[in-house]
């Protein structure tokens, strides 16, 4: 409902055709939103889901889960109605509660392997407070810089789910399929994948970068 209505309203203010009356400028309201509304809440739905298979335990649901949705529909409304300090207040309050929850479903499970997801919540957390700190002048850094940062993390969350879902979804439709999978080759992936996209972010060109994303690929196909 919220896509039909600001994909529209996006494309308007584009063309010059309505004019913006929010606190922030079009492009990093749009940036902002692909990340922190759009890919976040993809995010935070298959970890509430992945987190009932992992544990064996209930993940939030009925009024906890009502609350956890109107927090997200706040902050998307608060963007464009409210003045920006009010925006960025609601807007950093769901990742971290999510990752709260999700801390303590697995450490109740003893359920280790998967607390980084929880830690990547956290740092996407970081990443969208210094994005607002940036925009109010309170950070001396672009505010490009904490986006880039979350598209990163956002990757990373994308690898471990390939490396661990997309097995486990196939061998389930496949009859008879057993794919054997290297916990190590899949740590030094993401490890890599995590140091390469460091320098995509920090390094002074993307060179780098790319040479250390190519050696996790090729770590990925032995995996």
């Amino acid at each position: 409902m919220l896509a039909a209505v600001s994909v529209p309203v996006w494309i308007l203010v584009l063309n010059g055709q309505m004019t913006w009356a929010a606190s922030i400028s079009p492009f990093l309201w749009h940036s902002h939103e692909m990340l922190f509304g759009f890919a976040s809440a993809v995010v935070i739905g298959f970890l509430m889901t992945a987190a009932k298979n992992w544990t064996g335990l209930a993940t939030p649901r009925g009024p906890i889960l009502g609350v956890l949705v109107l927090l997200w529909v706040a902050a998307r409304v608060a963007a464009v109605t409210m003045p920006y300090a009010i925006f960025a207040m609601v807007d950093v309050l769901l990742l971290p509660i999510v990752a709260g929850i999700l801390i303590r479903l697995l450490v109740r499970a003893g359920n280790i392997r998967n607390l980084p997801l929880a830690g990547i919540l956290l740092l996407l957390t970081v990443a969208n407070v210094s994005f607002h700190l940036a925009v109010l002048g309170v950070l001396d850094i672009a505010p490009t810089t904490p986006l880039h940062a979350a598209l990163g993390l956002i990757v990373m969350i994308e690898c471990v789910m390939a490396g661990r879902v997309i097995p486990a979804f196939t061998m389930s439709s496949t009859a008879g399929l057993k794919l054997n999978t290297s916990q190590t080759n899949e740590r030094i992936t993401l490890g890599l994948t995590a140091v390469g996209l460091l320098f995509w972010l920090l390094g002074p060109t993307g060179r780098l970068g790319f040479v250390v994303l190519a050696a996790a690929a090729r770590s990925c196909r032995e995996t």
